[in-house]
């Protein structure tokens, strides 16, 4: 296969043709489901109807929305700051049987799952063959965003246990990444080219039991040894890091809000532990929607809550979500459009923040 790929790239027309017939694979590919090429499936945690507390916001605050996050829709992002009563689908752990892991896909005849943004490929190859029962832990959108893997890369290492031994392919981890591996006491082992005799994969898309189980076991080893230091409240800056999401009077807030007794950092200029000691037991964390927020989530007080500053043409209520999980409060409030960015009007966060005050 190696040998047919090296021809390729020599042969212009025999590429050419070749990105006519990828198109068409991936078409065909994406047509089949877990489902349809499992070998067996069973659920790890079963369906679940829970009732979900609304998020915290004022309503006129959606009258400024004017744009959701390109993987979402506004039904999504409504559903989920509105609460009720949700049903849980379960959790399923699908087994696929001669399952290649090759750049950065997982490859059956007639199948390719993406697991990292590496390009589709036409070919499947393996250099070794695993028999051990092994189970991927990695995700496409975990891949692509630090919160993704954290809170669904990580929960499903600990699930490893009960299927097989924890794989991933090949990735660039931030120092971050590899921090929280260490503090957690979490493995997952790199593997590439290789063909696994059963490989399972998990369909987890929602806060039920089970996964909350998982959530309690990061932050109990998270918070373990770890001592607060008072405050009224924890601001995680953004500044110009990862997808964009300028907010331009960032600085202004910080200012305001140090002023209240809150302290403020950007995670990216600190070490885990002292993005965590700065947040351990944190009443409210305020910060542009992100993944920066992430950190908060394992440390801040059981039941406090967390307050994102949303863009109005990039609406994104995923965190409530994992609030939701980790059972702990989310509030937002929407900014206006500046050029590039967002402008958050100071009085309308400092009133929402005097609001908050009532649940802690």
């Amino acid at each position: 296969m190696i040998r047919i790929a090296a021809r390729l790239r020599r042969h212009p027309s025999l590429a050419a043709a070749a990105g006519k017939i990828v198109p068409a694979l991936r078409r065909a590919s994406a047509s089949l489901r877990l489902a349809d090429v499992a070998e067996k499936s069973w659920e790890l945690a079963p369906a679940e109807s829970i009732l979900i507390p609304p998020a915290i916001y004022d309503e006129d605050e959606l009258t400024r929305v004017t744009g959701v996050d390109v993987d979402s829709s506004r039904e999504i992002e409504w559903r989920r700051i509105r609460g009720g009563l949700l049903e849980y689908r379960p959790t399923v752990a699908y087994q696929l049987r001669n399952a290649i892991l090759s750049g950065g896909h997982v490859i059956l005849p007639q199948f390719v799952r993406p697991v990292t943004t590496e390009p589709w490929p036409l070919l499947g190859r393996y250099a070794e063959t695993e028999i051990d029962p092994a189970l991927l832990t990695a995700t496409f959108n975990g891949s692509r965003y630090f919160g993704h893997w954290m809170m669904d890369e990580l929960t499903r290492i600990l699930a490893a246990p009960r299927i097989g031994q924890p794989v991933a392919p090949p990735r660039a981890l931030s120092t971050h990444q590899r921090d929280y591996l260490r503090l957690l006491g979490l493995e997952q082992r790199e593997r590439s080219d290789v063909l696994f005799r059963q490989l399972t994969v998990i369909d987890e898309r929602n806060q039920n039991a089970d996964r909350r189980e998982r959530y309690a076991v990061m932050r109990e080893r998270a918070r373990r040894r770890r001592h607060a230091v008072p405050c009224e409240g924890v601001m995680l800056l953004r500044k110009r890091t990862g997808v964009a999401r300028v907010l331009h009077n960032e600085e202004e807030l910080a200012d305001q809000l140090l002023r209240r007794g809150f302290r403020t950092m950007c995670p990216t200029e600190h070490t885990v532990a002292e993005i965590l000691d700065a947040c351990m037991d944190a009443k409210v964390v305020v910060g542009v929607e992100g993944s920066q927020m992430m950190h908060a989530l394992l440390v801040m007080r059981d039941g406090g809550t967390l307050l994102t500053l949303q863009p109005p043409s990039r609406f994104n209520n995923i965190l409530k979500t994992y609030c939701d999980g980790l059972g702990l409060r989310y509030a937002f409030t929407v900014g206006d459009q500046r050029d590039n960015g967002f402008y958050v009007e100071p009085e309308r966060l400092m009133r929402l923040l005097d609001r908050l005050k009532v649940h802690y």
